[in-house]
């Protein structure tokens, strides 16, 4: 779950910063070759007076029109239940938000506003909302399509390294629902692998479906990070592993936040490991804040035009970075296609290869066996070659003679007469 120390305090824009710095973990830690496995995938480190222990939701509850199934997952900013229509049998994923993320009313609206416009952007790779609402004892809570497919976590735990092809792809599916959502204002503010569902095709064909989901649901943790470092609720909150430095600070984050957070996660999918880590949430925030990411060419084969994409993204100051995810997007298919190029080359330099050791190497016994019946089959050619050459002349000389034969007995039969 992380410790309980306090974050760092916002960095004031107008004197030099004055965090104190801890002793650092060497990223080459060998730990840090995956995510530490957290408890239910939390967001955050919640203490235990700060969100009340409230019963879950029973099986056969109702939530507004829907009726809960079973619990799926619990994580730092809420539980969710799969629930289905009594009546049109539709099924969908409830996320019943935490009673500390409910408290201010403010906030909630602003959310809810949010993830409205989120679901207006219309682009078939933002999870759709159906609805909101609040509980009895007034948590809020999200009614959203239910995925029937794998987090792009769980495949990390499983799959990581991945290779450029396959991990391209998914990031292509990534970035351009949030390519959408940035052009329309929507910033997500929380973009990691467990908000980025794998959903497979009827036909099985790669690559699947991708939803982003939860856009804006970090939004709730902004009042909470405010309260300061002396309050308990005032906790390391959000994922530490893909804050952009200016989150780790508390300042305002934009499109090159999320820019930030997909590096981090395309420098995951690479290399199976994340670029900062600690046991400490506030450890792994100071050195977003302090250190360069190693090289990811250091822990997997990475393109070397990859890899500046990558470290690009992970740039510390927004300004350092792609400025939009459309430049992002247009960069990883530009290294799609000199990925292809160079594949193609190396097939092609294999098979000449091939092609001039079959024709200069010595002969193998079945290759001599194979000339001998070549070096036969000229030799009937020819000698057939050759039977032609004196049956053409004969025939014609046959033909001269008939054709005389046929003259001088014209010319007897008509003396006769």
């Amino acid at each position: 779950m992380g410790d309980r120390e306090s974050p760092p305090p916002p960095h004031d824009a107008t004197g030099p910063e004055t965090i104190p710095e801890p002793a650092r973990k060497s990223s080459s830690d060998p730990k840090a070759a995956r995510r530490p496995r957290e408890r239910g995938h939390p967001i955050g480190d919640w203490e235990s007076d700060t969100i009340p222990d409230l019963h879950d939701l029973p099986r056969g509850s109702m939530v507004g029109e829907y009726r809960v199934r079973r619990k799926l997952e619990e994580g730092g900013m809420g539980t969710v239940y799969a629930a289905i229509h009594p009546i049109i049998e539709r099924k969908v994923a409830i996320k019943v938000l935490h009673a500390g993320l409910s408290s201010d009313e403010n906030v909630v609206a602003r959310f809810v506003q949010e993830a409205r416009a989120a679901c207006r952007v219309g682009h078939p790779g933002i999870v759709d909302v159906f609805g909101f609402g609040q509980l009895p004892d007034g948590r809020h809570y999200i009614i959203m399509e239910y995925l029937h497919g794998q987090q792009l976590l769980s495949l990390l735990r499983e799959r990581a390294p991945l290779a450029f092809e396959v991990a391209s792809l998914i990031v292509r599916g990534i970035s351009e629902p949030l390519e959408a959502a940035h052009r329309a204002g929507i910033i997500h503010r929380d973009l990691k692998p467990e908000n980025v569902f794998l959903i497979p095709r009827p036909d099985g064909e790669w690559p699947p479906r991708i939803k982003v989901l939860d856009f804006g649901l970090a939004k709730l943790l902004e009042p909470v990070r405010r309260m300061g470092p002396t309050t308990k609720t005032g906790t390391t909150l959000g994922t530490c592993y893909y804050m952009a430095p200016e989150q780790c600070r508390g300042h305002a984050v934009d499109a090159r936040s999320d820019i930030y957070s997909l590096g981090v996660m395309m420098y995951e999918m690479m290399t199976g490991r994340v670029p900062f880590y600690s046991t400490s949430s506030v450890e792994v925030m100071f050195m977003h804040l302090r250190d360069q990411p190693e090289p990811p060419s250091q822990h997997a084969a990475v393109d070397p035009g990859v890899e500046r994409l990558i470290l690009h993204c992970m740039a510390k100051r927004p300004e350092d970075r792609p400025q939009t995810m459309g430049e992002v997007r247009r960069r990883l298919e530009a290294a799609q296609k000199d990925a292809a190029s160079a594949l193609a080359q190396q097939i092609a330099a294999v098979t000449d290869s091939i092609t001039k050791a079959t024709y200069t190497q010595l002969p193998t016994e079945s290759m001599q066996i194979e000339l001998k019946a070549i070096e036969a089959s000229k030799a009937r050619l020819q000698a057939a070659a050759r039977r032609s050459a004196w049956l053409v002349p004969a025939l014609a000389l046959l033909s001269i003679v008939l054709a005389a034969g046929l003259a001088v007995s014209l010319w007897l039969l008509l003396r006769g007469r």
